[in-house]
């Protein structure tokens, strides 16, 4: 379940950027026998509902074909990053899912703070979810409550990030 942030810090181009690599995972993975992939872009502001919503792009058992052309064309960075509510609505999809392995990948250029977060990252590990990450600008702090994640400096660098870490988690 790929949770990306396309709040208003990620910018047209980086957003647009990143929503473009977000989907070609997504199309890498679907065409594995197995793997059932969805996507949360939060906050819900960048598709037209609340700052501190989420926004179910695509739900896990449909596919990205399926995602009418309008919808992501309507995705646009803005409003603010609620990774919390984007933790817990990715633990909730995965919950009705039947596939063994489970994981959250969490792409934000925005600041992480222990407390909330590191709770839901523990909670979802501790249920059999595996939690991902990539932390994209000058901070880091992705690191501190997802071991297995990775910095890059410059949305530029996602695309490889992406795949490097999908390609761990499918072998």
């Amino acid at each position: 379940h790929v949770l990306l942030d396309m709040s208003g810090s990620m910018g047209k181009e980086g957003g647009d950027l990143a929503l473009r690599s977000a989907l070609g995972l997504l199309i890498g993975l679907e065409a594995i026998r197995g793997v059932n992939p969805a996507m949360t872009v939060f906050p819900g502001a960048a598709c037209g509902q609340s700052d501190y919503a989420v926004c179910s792009v695509l739900q896990h058992g449909k596919t990205v074909r399926q995602i009418k052309p309008a919808e992501v064309g309507a995705i646009n960075s803005k409003g603010g990053t609620p990774i919390e509510k984007a933790l817990s609505a990715a633990g909730m999809a995965l919950a009705t899912c039947k596939e063994n392995k489970k994981i959250v990948l969490l792409i934000t250029d925005g600041a992480i703070y222990g407390g909330t977060c590191l709770k839901l990252v523990n909670d979802l590990q501790e249920s059999g979810v595996s939690v991902a990450g990539i932390q994209i600008g000058e901070a880091n702090d992705l690191k501190k409550i997802v071991a297995n994640s990775e910095h890059i400096s410059d949305v530029q660098e996602l695309k490889a990030a992406l795949f490097g870490l999908s390609e761990r988690f499918l072998s």
